[in-house]
């Protein structure tokens, strides 16, 4: 699956006033829905999104969601008593010429964090292994690069902290769209830095995580979660601007579920509780207003796990190999000697 370059326009991506924010509708682009086609309709269960990653120099796209999401389409799609050989993922993007086309996967071809001992809820797919239905077909998706990422560098650089402003970009189930995708902005504040020290309590066992204050919803499951960078901010006692060498953003994570108020302890709910939805009609009324968010860290960790390197170098070994370019030399010390031999040779004739 081939995708594009992400825009970067003149103007901000986002843009802060007195309480909303703004986010260009090119930049939705980057989001991209994630479900399974059951009679020729498409079910939809969450987000996912594109990122770029670097090695060697060459740029590699990957589609991340939420762990969760791949696990609950496999569920239910041998619930529904598909063959395991004809289970597959779909993601629903929009091609450039209109209308949407399906890019379909294994539930195994996934990757996962590495790390067995605890759930994080990441799931990472290299975009060289997927392709259209179409072959050829152009696909309207961005790519966030990981120079955008909220690593330890930007969060101190644009003074990241609780109180910040944060964009969600994701599928709204009851409004995705019929003709294409139409994935909606929800508007919110970090309420929480992530914190190893402080894991975050949720139905899946201890996490690290961030709690941003937004009104999460199911299709929300693996959305991006940007915060827009402000034309000046102050950090370490000095005023700073932003230049043209800064993102205009920073990817903080993604969306793992929400808070609800059903609970006394506040155990956080992601879109496959069902059970506890079907339990409870005013389930969404109850919604805490606080998502718990994956940080980018972990979606690192799974692109750079050991056998995706080593896939990602064999890659660009054999790229590099079909280049066709050769390296300009003078010739060898042996060859040159044996053509100095040769004239001395003549010259004696």
């Amino acid at each position: 699956m081939k995708v594009g370059y992400s825009a970067d326009p003149q103007g901000w991506h986002c843009q802060q006033r007195d309480v909303p924010m703004r986010i260009e509708d090119g930049f939705r682009k980057c989001v991209v829905f994630v479900g399974y086609v059951f009679e020729k309709n498409f079910v939809p269960a969450g987000t996912a999104f594109v990122v770029s990653a670097h090695t060697e120099g060459f740029r590699f796209d990957h589609v991340v969601t939420a762990r969760h999401n791949i696990e609950a389409i496999e569920r239910e799609l041998s619930e529904l008593q598909v063959p395991a050989e004809d289970a597959q993922i779909a993601l629903r993007v929009n091609k450039v010429g209109g209308g949407v086309d399906y890019v379909y996967s294994r539930p195994d071809e996934w990757h996962f964090h590495p790390d067995a001992t605890s759930y994080v809820d990441v799931a990472v797919m290299p975009t060289q292994d997927l392709e259209p239905s179409v072959p050829g077909e152009q696909l309207d998706v961005t790519t966030i690069y990981d120079s955008g990422w909220a690593d330890e560098k930007s969060i101190a650089l644009f003074d990241i902290m609780c109180g910040a402003p944060t964009i969600t970009i994701g599928l709204f189930t009851s409004h995705f769209g019929e003709a294409h995708n139409v994935p909606i902005v929800r508007c919110g504040s970090i309420a929480l830095m992530h914190d190893p020290r402080n894991m975050i309590k949720t139905r899946r066992g201890y996490m690290d995580a961030y709690l941003v204050e937004m009104h999460s919803l199911g299709g929300l499951s693996g959305s991006p979660v940007l915060v827009p960078a402000e034309p000046t901010w102050i950090a370490g006692g000095e005023v700073k601007r932003i230049t043209p060498d800064h993102r205009k953003f920073c990817l903080l994570g993604l969306v793992h579920g929400r808070y609800h108020l059903e609970d006394p302890n506040d155990v956080v709910l992601d879109g496959s509780n069902s059970d506890e939805r079907e339990a409870n009609e005013s389930y969404d009324q109850l919604n805490a207003g606080i998502a718990v968010v994956v940080p980018i860290d972990k979606v690192a960790e799974v692109i750079n796990q050991e056998k995706l390197v080593k896939k990602r170098q064999q890659i660009t070994e054999e790229s590099r190999k079909r280049s066709g370019v050769r390296e300009d030399s003078k010739p060898s010390r042996k060859r040159s000697v044996a053509i100095s031999t040769a004239t001395l040779l003549s010259e004696k004739v």
